[in-house]
């Protein structure tokens, strides 16, 4: 990732302006070497045709999201498969090189904490148990990595390499799901 790119800033501007998202992404693209270009996205006439099928509108965000980069795998893709427009049915996980994740334990979770940098994005609730009071999911960054915290139970991490991906497996020993046997 370019050195002049702070994820940590580059997030927290995302979140409170309202086209912070799109020129977040667009930004995000360029730092990693990978700025977006023409087809990177969905042509609206594809999104309408999935929305009208299912009988739903997209928020005006993911219509953005995805018209911009909806088929750049490197951006929508690692923990679950982003499907294309003709394929929806209402779910969205093809395995990227450079990710991995793994249960966490007490130990873990304090490595986390105080190893990484915590993504100024709020906590929200765990899909598993939404309710008030719930586990959360956090986001983290370091290492050339951005790591997810589901509740302090699991790790979801995306390297931008493989020396950043190993780095965060020596952080964080354990049983990572998508490492090579030895």
């Amino acid at each position: 990732m370019r050195p002049d790119f702070d994820l940590r800033t580059e997030i927290a501007a995302a979140v409170t302006a309202g086209d912070g998202a799109v020129r977040f992404l667009a930004r995000f693209a360029e730092a990693i070497g990978r700025p977006l270009k023409a087809g990177d996205g969905y042509p609206v006439e594809e999104l309408e045709q999935a929305q009208q099928r299912l009988g739903v509108v997209l928020p005006t965000g993911l219509r953005e999201l995805l018209g911009l980069a909806g088929r750049r795998n490197d951006l929508v893709q690692v923990q679950d498969r982003l499907l294309a427009p003709h394929e929806w049915l209402f779910w969205g996980g093809e395995e990227d090189v450079f990710a991995d994740n793994r249960e966490l334990d007490a130990e873990a979770v304090d490595v986390l904490n105080s190893v990484f940098v915590r993504l100024p994005l709020p906590d929200y609730p765990m899909w598993t148990e939404p309710e008030p009071g719930g586990p959360t999911v956090r986001w983290f960054a370091g290492y050339g990595t951005v790591l997810r915290d589901d509740g302090d139970t699991w790790a979801w991490v995306r390297a931008e390499s493989a020396r950043a991906l190993q780095t965060v497996r020596e952080l964080l020993p354990g049983d990572w799901l998508m490492q090579p046997s030895p």
